[in-house]
């Protein structure tokens, strides 16, 4: 199974440039190409997604399988379970970088994320 949202997915809802700034380890900022195939950014993209899928299977409402089967389907709810992954992803590359100072619109989308788990 391969995570909940991709790179291009996170990139559309988060500005790259501060993607970028969180997954570089070498003191440069990642581009939005290099994005794409960054190992941080696509590990920080499973481990949300993984945290999603604890949660529901904790929760016993859902399974893995239902929220594949979300994110296959037609339905606009898909997009849901996407923002989902990508602010979790967010809130993971943040930790990476504890004295990068997230602004107030992105902090309060990671409060909303926990919310929804």
């Amino acid at each position: 199974m391969s995570s909940y949202a991709t790179p291009a997915e996170i990139m559309m809802r988060y500005d790259a440039r501060t993607i970028g700034d969180l997954v570089g380890d070498d003191g440069n900022q990642v581009d939005a190409a290099g994005l794409t195939v960054d190992a941080n950014l696509q590990a920080a993209l499973d481990d949300a997604s993984g945290e999603i899928e604890s949660s529901i299977i904790q929760a016993g409402r859902y399974t893995a399988a239902d929220l594949a089967a979300l994110l296959a389907g037609s339905s606009n709810t898909r997009f849901t379970l996407i923002r989902l992954t990508c602010d979790i992803a967010m809130r993971l590359l943040s930790e990476r970088r504890p004295w990068y100072e997230l602004n107030d619109a992105y902090l309060k989308r990671v409060e909303q994320s926990k919310e929804t788990l």
